[in-house]
């Protein structure tokens, strides 16, 4: 029984680092689209360019160690 319980909060555990990861990797993607469409608009629109830079400047400031960031669980079907 002890066993059950152990392997089933290992798996809770599973499931969270599995979350971290994917979100890691999804606010890293964001970053890294937001960044390369900066760039690429900065030569052809300047105001998309600069409007997506207002939206992502927080997350672009070197400045700023840490983000809060909230995610919420999908619960649809």
């Amino acid at each position: 029984m002890r066993l059950e319980s152990r392997s089933g909060r290992l798996g809770k555990d599973d499931d969270f680092l599995n979350t971290m990861t994917t979100l890691e990797k999804t606010l890293r993607d964001s970053h890294d689209w937001a960044v390369d469409r900066i760039h690429y608009l900065s030569e052809k629109d300047i105001d998309n360019a600069y409007a997506i830079q207002s939206e992502f400047s927080e997350w672009l400031n070197p400045d700023i160690p840490e983000h809060d960031v909230f995610s919420l669980e999908y619960i649809g079907e």
